[in-house]
């Protein structure tokens, strides 16, 4: 009789165990997707933030120029 029930115990101990390493294995899963996709979009932040910089600069080099009167070089030659 207590055979049977160490081996009822023993059974259901497995089964709890097979369960919690399929759940283990589960959030590791979900851990590796959620962490590809933070990468993911830590370099988008970063490809964004260099746009970013790049179209300030430029915007500055613009502003730089209606300050001293424009690019002297491009303006339109006198007519004889």
């Amino acid at each position: 009789m207590y055979v049977c029930v160490y081996v009822w115990q023993a059974d259901k101990a497995g089964a709890r165990l097979k369960q919690l390493k399929l759940k283990v294995e589960e959030g590791e899963e979900e851990m590796a997707r959620v962490s590809a996709q933070k990468r993911k979009l830590q370099r988008d932040v970063e490809e964004q933030t260099e746009q970013a910089e790049s179209t300030q600069r430029e915007l500055e080099q613009l502003r730089s120029k209606m300050r001293t009167g424009g690019d002297k070089s491009r303006s339109v030659p006198a007519v004889a």
